[in-house]
């Protein structure tokens, strides 16, 4: 047997070659190298994130939230708590047991489950929603941002029509943007939620109706 491999099996305490996570004469768990745990968890933060990566689109483009940065943020949260809790208990020592590992994998499992709840809650308060009205507003600002590959993310800043706020932000579309100039009056279509988190559906400047999602011509 390689060095290597009789090293990673070997008992921490007792120096006895390990058949299983656990020693049988001290009870002692196998230690695992830093990468070693990384690679293990993997495929839990993976599917954390692509709930999280579902979350941030969901509430930008399918039913774009009015307060959506707020849910980001909380997603966010929830996402980086296995990490802020692995690092606050263990630092950034070299080598860990099998006990930790299966621990941090639970705080993982647990993570997923709230963030895909999250996401889901999201979605039904869009998808569930019957509710429908259109306000008028004004248009304060234009506000566009150099994404990757090259893309570009548009918005509209206008006065709230909300009790208690002062602007919205607005994501549209490139020729949406175009044609909102500040000062100029456009119509949102506007959801309560079926939750009670109200969502815009499309924002229209005088006769021209721009949907949410549209790619643009730039």
């Amino acid at each position: 047997m390689p060095a290597t491999e009789s090293a990673a099996q070997t008992c921490p305490k007792c120096g006895i070659v390990l058949q299983d996570a656990h020693c049988p004469n001290c009870d002692g768990d196998m230690v695992m190298s830093r990468q070693e745990v990384a690679e293990a968890l993997r495929p839990y933060v993976l599917i954390s994130a692509t709930a999280l990566i579902g979350l941030a689109t969901v509430i930008s483009w399918a039913y774009p939230l009015l307060d959506g940065t707020n849910f980001f943020l909380v997603g966010l949260a929830l996402f980086c708590v296995p990490s802020f809790v692995f690092y606050s208990r263990y630092g950034f020592r070299k080598d860990f047991s099998t006990s930790v590992l299966s621990g941090a994998k639970k705080v993982q499992v647990y993570t997923g489950i709230a963030v895909w709840s999250l996401l889901a809650i999201v979605v039904c308060n869009g998808a569930l929603d019957r509710s429908f009205s259109s306000t008028q507003t004004i248009v304060e600002a234009r506000q566009v941002k150099q994404g990757r590959f090259s893309t570009k993310h548009y918005s509209l800043v206008v006065d709230s029509w909300r009790p208690g706020r002062h602007t919205e932000k607005l994501t549209v579309d490139a020729a949406t943007y175009q044609l909102a100039i500040p000062n100029q009056v456009v119509t949102v279509d506007v959801h309560q939620g079926f939750f009670g988190w109200p969502w815009y559906s499309s924002v229209q400047v005088r006769s021209f109706r721009g949907l949410l999602g549209v790619p643009s011509e730039e």
